[in-house]
């Protein structure tokens, strides 16, 4: 058994490949595809670091431990001694606002990692301490010292909805990148 088809020839008719679209424009996207991915995550980076610092230096100014921490109570004698130098207690984190002020956001050299937490080196006045070092004795505490943990960072960046925010974020400027350089609405993931 065979099968038989009949084939036309439509005379003077042959098939035309044509390109529809900008080409040229696509094939410069793709190019410069990888710059736009670098500069838009750090842009998203960025933006996620300093979401973070702002609610940090929120709950600092606040004096509360952020949602779902519970902050042990302090001795009754660090609170007598905190009202005889004429501090608040509940503000143990903005006493004298150096903690506050030393939190920053920097990157590194070629701008393509954003960190967002206390100066390096700077040190409290007339002393040896660094704020980093007071920063980390807050958070995590100290048997050897009697300080109880207080962790502000951790559940300040699980407030923030942490990772997928900054996904989200970066994503989010990768996409505006590639736009204003291209004007193409890309579906990135």
């Amino acid at each position: 058994m065979g099968y038989r088809t009949n084939t036309r020839v439509v005379p003077g008719l042959s098939p035309t490949i044509v390109l529809d679209g900008d080409w040229l424009k696509t094939g410069a996207l793709i190019k410069d595809l990888p710059r736009l991915i670098l500069l838009g995550s750090g842009k998203g980076q960025r933006s996620g670091a300093e979401k973070l610092k702002k609610i940090v230096k929120k709950y600092i100014r606040q004096g509360k431990a952020p949602p779902g921490v519970h902050w042990p109570e302090f001795s009754n004698d660090y609170k007598r001694l905190m009202k005889w130098r004429g501090g608040n207690p509940e503000s143990f984190y903005y006493q004298t606002g150096l903690y506050y002020r030393s939190i920053k956001v920097w990157h590194n050299a070629t701008k393509t990692v954003y960190y967002v937490g206390v100066e390096k080196g700077k040190k409290r006045p007339g002393t040896k301490v660094t704020i980093a070092k007071i920063a980390r004795l807050l958070e995590m505490g100290s048997a050897h010292l009697h300080i109880q943990a207080r962790p502000l960072w951790k559940p300040a960046y699980k407030a923030s909805k942490g990772s997928r925010k900054i996904k989200s974020l970066i994503i989010w400027h990768i996409r505006k990148e590639i736009y204003n350089a291209y004007g193409v609405r890309a579906r990135v993931y």
